[in-house]
């Protein structure tokens, strides 16, 4: 199983990209917690926390587009160098805002900006991914390998906030401010990334491509529900750890659900499965759904949770791992880089309403828990994880009516 993985870093000039994605990924696992929970800490309710963590992944989504457009006309080492700068400018800023009790608007607005600056080295490394590596199994190990390394983001990120929260309230933001720039950088000097051509470049004028195809708007259907289940999540988590005035215990369970997400990407991304592309995307959207329906029926008890979490974290690397599968088939020619990021910004745009919907739902239970209703505090959380649940249900349900749309493996390719 470890082979195709060994022989995918031994491609030429794809290693460093691959280093440089994983170390940019870190500010995406970072962002929404340390700016919830530095709003918190600064006294602001949950649903402003909501807001404000709503309109930075808004920002991502719109962000990741325009990256990619511009990505796929300019090539990738500007515009990731550019976004890296703009995005810690934009950071330290709202941490100013916010530790000063700046007005809403202004909050909103600068966590908006920093969104959209997120350099999006996620999705320009997958475009190199599809160029660079040719054969179709070791493009899935690829994909499960980025998988992987945004999960051990996932896992260090929320774990480096609890560390630098502990330090003090901004500190979390600022770092990620400073990591946000020198990846974006780092990134955009490999050399592959230098030698990488746009693939519209000759193009009159810019325009977006990346749902024109069906397919697309079937995959992007889904990965919008599926944002909104991370959404929810993303708040619902913190809010059962806050109630139990044990924030560093988030961190914790992020980490669990990200082990399970290692472990179900290492054992997918490793070898060959029988059912079709599409076919897995629905079990894995399924396998979502039961398990955030689990989550909700055990939101009382912390050590269910934790299991659940890990489940969950393995469905999830499955979903991610085959949604980005299928994108190499369904992106019209010419806009890739521009289709993976109309993907990632469909997830972004569900996890922000997924934000709203939690931040109602917890804000709910941080008013039981005023009161010291501790029961009160989870029943709103598990809400919060039912409502997960029904999303998950809804993108199986969607994807799964659509099938259709989404092309099979071209003849001598395996699914």
């Amino acid at each position: 199983m470890l082979r195709s993985y060994r022989q995918v870093f031994g491609i030429r000039g794809l290693s460093l990209p691959l280093l440089a994605s994983f170390a940019g990924s870190l500010p995406i696992g970072m962002l929404n917690l340390s700016v919830l929970l530095l709003v918190r800490l600064h006294g602001q309710s949950f649903s402003a926390a909501g807001a404000i963590v709503g309109a930075l992944n808004l920002g991502s989504g719109a962000g990741l587009v325009v990256q990619g457009a511009w990505i796929d006309r300019r090539g990738q080492s500007g515009v990731l160098a550019a976004a890296g700068l703009t995005c810690a400018a934009s950071l330290a800023a709202l941490a100013a805002a916010v530790g000063q009790g700046g007005p809403a608007w202004l909050t909103v607005a600068l966590a908006f900006a920093a969104g959209a600056s997120v350099p999006a080295t996620p999705t320009a490394v997958r475009a190199l991914c599809s160029t660079l590596v040719g054969d179709q199994q070791l493009r899935l190990t690829a994909y499960a390998m980025l998988a992987m390394a945004s999960t051990a983001a996932a896992v260090l990120g929320p774990l480096l906030v609890s560390v630098l929260l502990a330090a003090a309230g901004t500190a979390a933001v600022l770092v990620t401010a400073g990591i946000a720039a020198a990846t974006g950088a780092a990134y955009a000097l490999a050399p592959a990334t230098r030698r990488h051509v746009p693939s519209s470049a000759r193009a009159p004028r810019w325009r977006l491509q990346g749902l024109a195809a069906p397919g697309m708007r079937t995959l992007a259907g889904a990965s919008a529900a599926n944002g909104a289940v991370l959404g929810m999540l993303g708040v619902a988590v913190p809010a059962l750890a806050l109630s139990r005035h044990a924030p560093a215990l988030a961190a914790g369970l992020f980490a669990v659900c990200a082990a399970g997400d290692l472990a179900g990407g290492v054992l997918y991304g490793g070898r060959s499965w029988p059912l079709p592309l599409r076919a897995r995307l629905v079990a894995a959207l399924l396998a979502l759904a039961a398990s955030c329906a689990v989550l909700g029926a055990v939101a009382g008890d912390v050590a269910a949770v934790a299991v659940g979490m890990a489940v969950f974290g393995a469905a999830e690397a499955v979903t991610a791992i085959t949604l980005t599968a299928l994108i190499q088939r369904a992106a019209p020619h010419g806009a890739r880089t521009e289709s993976y990021a109309v993907i990632i910004s469909a997830a972004l745009a569900g996890t922000a309403a997924g934000n709203l919907a939690g931040g109602a739902l917890a804000g709910t239970a941080a008013g039981n828990l005023a009161g010291g209703a501790l029961a009160g505090t989870a029943a709103g959380v598990r809400l919060a994880f039912m409502a997960a649940a029904g999303a998950a249900a809804a993108a199986a349900t969607w994807t799964a009516s659509r099938k259709g749309t989404l092309r099979p493996a071209p003849r001598g390719e395996e699914e």
